[in-house]
């Protein structure tokens, strides 16, 4: 172990990982490849490992370059990324070291871990960077695998210390780094240390930090700051306990000429309001005196995390402290909302870049592919109708995007703000106000400046106050009365073009402020003097000279869309007639906008878009752009996205680019399958794109889309993409395996043996999208292919589907809806498969009706609950209480078996008061009755008064007082809808 330690490789050794790292670092290098393949090949490798960790630590730079030692630390962290597991437990045996040095990967881990904590000290700091990113790499998964630091990396936190003890300005700097990334990546990891390693290593840091707060270098200052900002939320005793000694050592920092360091003060007081901590209300006054002089401060990034902190009055107080803290706000407010107003104009700096950049902004001048915002496709494969969804699908937990505003406010797409700045922080706050406090509280203080400003500020003036209008739009009871006067100002804007030449995101604000109130536009019942002019002033807008104004527009006009639905079919005609315009003048980031706002007229209008004089105007520029665009152009997810929802909206109209549309998907998922064969990475987007419009197409197309499938190899190639490693393309797969079902399901015949087991390992619950997806299109070729098809794989998918049911609380809502709809249509075509089935008893039954009590689509409600009954029918006394089920007499007629599986447990839940809510759901609000298919309802009337017999055939009890143990309101509705 020693040796190992201490080990250095030979002069030879040395050069030839140097030599290898100066190639690595340039593409370029007509050597590059080759050092590729030589680096894959013996990356594995002791000496190679060691070799590296010795040039990110022993070497200096007269023997080697900053970067090319820092790229030797960056190839260690991504080893130990790949190999977390078996690394940070030193298992495996290395390819063999020389020079002394052990092979084992103990050895090799000891040796790195010990040469990174050096490297941390490093001179460089591009190099102590590197060490704190292996340092925090190791650290986080030496705790992910359950290896408690004390123990695994004993010398870690004293060696950080140590250094901080120190007088080397490197040193010092190079254990801030390291730490901040350490409690950045893996505190809370730290937190939950059960050997107390931990929780004793971060209290030991608590008085460390602040002891910088006066260093002479600002850079210190600052990282001090910082590191206790992020020990905040991990609440080490010790941090608890001198809390008042680091509030007031904030204090000391509160004029800190270091813009970094205010920076890090403001931080932390938003840092401690949001941990709720009760030591701050007692200085309520003397923090927001501070703040809101931070607010406005000169530099921006410490305006900016200021402004940070008034949103968490509204967003974290605990609601103990909650009416002191709002109180101390409401009265604060006349003086903040000025300082909110002038953070939204646009500063010097900005107005300047937008000067810049306005030849590059004409929509004559192509977009250069660096301004390209990156694209990231995201599947609307979604599949089944649980909870209402639909065709929709699941939503996933985290998907955040539909939260997002548009171009022209807070989130405009104008690169002066995309970035999260001081104006769009101003918004944002006071739309967080609004929300908060409401438009009594709010408007009083806010209009009579806003008007003041509208009426005699200049155009930088005017377009910040028309952004503070669009973020109060929540405040609609209040604003309602002030929009009849500052709707027309409103349209007046957009045809100010002397004012949109000086500022052209006058035009982007306003069209995102008046989508903010399209609700409102779209509640008045003169069409000709509310929605008439507003879609006339946006398609203006959306032809105006300047792209961004043109986003803007086409993103406001897509809101109008979705929200107005079919009343926008009047303007079907003009309105396409622009879309037209604009498909021979955009360039790439307004042909995206443009390809959305497409797409969502389609889903508004539906069905209207399919005449003929409608597809004349849109669908030949459309196509010339689709013939355009290659295959790798990233521009065409969208394109097929947009085309998504046209195949939906036209129907059998959409038949004659059907063939060519065919074509193009097939080919990219063959290019995807066939590089995954190959080794290589495709883009996964283009598959899942492809997978979605050809779903679009089998569902508008129906029993015809089965005209393109002879001669293809669509089964082929869907059962390539079942199998990928993307949970995105299984789940757009699985779509539309199901809908194919729908259109076509002779072709899947031949191919279910093969089909079927995959369709079972994806009924997964921790892949929710994948497994939904899977769900549902097992439902749809159950009904579709019959008992003799689909019995001999119940066993198997039921056992999949038992646990799910069972366990519905624990999974995400719409999947144990659509795993209740496809037990349902496996029980009503293969009854006695499902009901021999381990495990199908009372609590099964329980949670199954449970699920099934929100589901909203008839179709699929009425299969779901023809399986229920059929089970039922065949074994009724799941449904009765506990001790009745021994005596249960015979089935009622029409089941075919008497077998029953029910649980003897005194436990059990209520199965029948399940079953009747369930029944229940069928209650229509609007004909104040049970909307029921006729003979659903005969067989839940059967079901019904067999329990009822059963009951009454009980010594101990009779039915009217087992009725009295239920809900009131549930046996009111079985009187007086099932006579019970």
């Amino acid at each position: 172990m020693a040796a190992a330690k201490s080990w250095s490789p030979s002069q030879e050794a040395l050069s030839q990982t140097v030599n290898l790292l100066c190639v690595l670092r340039d593409p370029t290098n007509p050597q590059y490849l080759e050092a590729q393949r030589h680096l894959e090949a013996h990356e594995g490798d002791a000496q190679f490992l060691l070799s590296l960790a010795y040039v990110l630590a022993r070497t200096t730079r007269d023997q080697v370059s900053d970067d090319v030692r820092q790229l030797g630390g960056l190839l260690l962290k991504n080893y130990v990324l790949r190999h977390a597991e078996a690394f940070v437990r030193g298992a495996g045996d290395l390819g063999a070291a020389s020079d002394g040095a052990g092979s084992g990967g103990a050895e090799v881990r000891d040796y790195v871990k010990l040469h990174a904590l050096i490297a941390a000290r490093d001179g460089n700091q591009s190099v102590r960077n590197t060490a704190g990113i292996l340092i925090t790499t190791l650290a986080t998964y030496t705790l992910r695998a359950g290896l408690p630091l004390g123990t695994a990396w004993p010398e870690l936190f004293p060696a950080l210390v140590e250094m901080l003890r120190g007088e080397q300005l490197p040193a010092i700097e190079g254990a801030f780094s390291s730490l901040t990334k350490i409690l950045e990546d893996c505190g809370h990891d730290m937190r939950g240390d059960p050997s107390g390693y931990g929780p004793q290593a971060l209290n030991q840091l608590v008085p460390i930090f602040p002891s910088f707060f006066g260093a002479e270098a600002p850079g210190i200052r600052a990282a001090a700051v910082r590191a206790m900002n992020l020990l905040v939320p991990l609440k080490p005793t010790q941090l608890i306990v001198n809390m008042d000694a680091f509030i007031q050592a904030l204090a000391t920092l509160k004029d800190d000429p270091s813009p970094g360091v205010r920076q890090g003060v403001c931080q932390a007081l938003v840092a401690l309001f949001k941990d709720g901590t009760d030591h701050l209300v007692s200085r309520l006054s003397e923090i927001m005196d501070f703040m809101l002089v931070k607010t406005q401060d000169h530099n921006e990034n410490v305006a900016r995390e200021a402004c940070e902190f008034w949103s968490v009055f509204c967003d974290y107080y605990p609601s103990e402290s909650q009416r002191r803290v709002s109180e101390a706000l409401r009265r604060f407010l006349p003086r903040l909302v000025p300082v909110l107003l002038a953070g939204m104009v646009f500063s010097q700096e900005d107005r300047d870049a937008m000067e810049a950049e306005k030849a590059d902004m004409l929509d004559s001048v192509p977009d250069r592919a660096e301004d390209l915002k990156p694209i990231r496709y995201q599947s609307r494969g979604g599949r089944g109708g649980g909870a209402g969804q639909g065709e929709g699908g699941v939503e996933d937990e985290d998907d955040e995007e539909d939260g997002e505003e548009d171009e022209g406010g807070m989130g405009s797409s104008g690169d002066e703000v995309e970035q999260w700045n001081l104006r769009r922080c101003s918004a944002a706050t006071l739309d967080t106000i609004a929300e908060f406090y409401g438009p009594n509280v709010l408007l009083p203080i806010l209009l009579p400046q806003l008007y003041a400003k509208l009426q005699q500020g200049s155009v930088w003036e005017r377009e910040a106050c028309i952004l503070a209008l669009g973020a109060v739009a929540s405040c609609i009871d209040g604003m309602a009365e002030q929009l009849p006067q500052l709707f027309p100002f409103l349209l007046q804007q957009l045809d100010d073009k002397a004012s949109m030449t000086t500022n052209p995101q006058l035009g982007c604000t306003v069209a995102w402020t008046l989508s903010r109130y399209s609700g409102w536009v779209l509640e008045q019942e003169n069409d000709a003097a509310y929605l008439a002019p507003l879609v006339e002033r946006l398609l203006g807008a959306m032809l105006y000279h300047h792209k961004k104004v043109q986003q803007a527009a086409c993103s406001a006009l897509a809101t109008l869309e979705e929200n107005a639905g079919l009343r926008f079919l009047p303007y079907l005609p003009h309105l396409l007639t622009f879309i037209t315009q604009a498909f021979g003048r955009y360039q790439t980031r307004s042909l995206i906008v443009l390809l959305d706002t497409l797409g969502t007229l389609a889903d508004a209008v539906k069905e209207g878009l399919a005449d003929p004089k409608y597809t004349a105007l849109f669908m030949p520029p459309l196509w010339a752009k689709w013939r355009a665009l290659v295959d790798s152009d990233r521009v065409l997810l969208y394109l097929m996205e947009c085309l998504t929802s046209l195949t939906t909206a036209l129907g059998p109209a959409f038949q004659p680019w059907a063939a060519e549309a065919y074509a193009r998907c097939l080919g990219l998922l063959r290019h995807m399958l066939a590089a995954e064969q190959m080794g290589q990475a495709p883009e996964k987007d283009f598959a899942v794109c492809a997978l979605d419009l050809l779903t679009g197409m089998t569902e508008s197309l129906g029993a015809s889309f089965e005209s393109l499938m002879p001669g293809s190899d669509l089964v082929l190639l869907l059962y390539g993409c079942m199998h990928d490693t993307s949970e995105e393309v299984r789940q757009s797969a699985f779509a539309l395996l199901g809908d194919l079902a729908k259109a076509c399901h002779v072709h899947l015949v031949p191919v279910l043996p093969t089909y079927l087991p995959v369709l079972i390992e994806n009924l997964d619950p921790r892949a929710v999208s994948v497994c939904n997806n899977a769900s549902w299109a097992l439902g749809e070729l159950t009904v579709r292919l019959g008992a003799e098809h689909m019995s001999p794989y119940i066993p198997a998918v039921m056992a999949r589907l038992v646990p799910m049911a069972r366990q519905r609380q624990e999974m995400n809502p719409y999947l144990a809806e659509n795993t209740a709809i496809t037990i349902g249509r496996l029980t009503k075509v293969c009854p006695a498969a499902v009901v021999a089935t381990p495990g199908v008893g009372p609590e099964f039954v329980h949670a199954w009706c449970l699920s099934l009590q929100d589901v909203k689509h008839r179709g699929e409600k009425e299969h779901a609950f023809e399986g229920l009954c059929l089970l039922l029918q065949q074994n009724p006394s799941v449904l009765l209480p506990t001790a009745a089920r021994a005596s249960a007499p015979s089935p009622p007629p029409g089941s075919s078996s008497s077998c029953t599986s029910a649980s003897s447990s005194s436990s059990s839940p209520n199965t029948f008061e399940a079953f009747a809510w369930a029944v229940a759901s069928w209650y229509d609000n609007v004909q104040m009755q049970p909307d029921v298919p006729e003979a659903l309802q005969h067989m839940f009337r059967v079901i019904f008064n067999y329990v009822r017999e059963t009951v009454n055939s009980l010594p101990s009890r009779n039915w009217n007082e087992y009725l009295s143990s239920l809900d009131p309101q549930l046996v009111d509705y079985l009187v007086r809808f099932y006579d019970l």
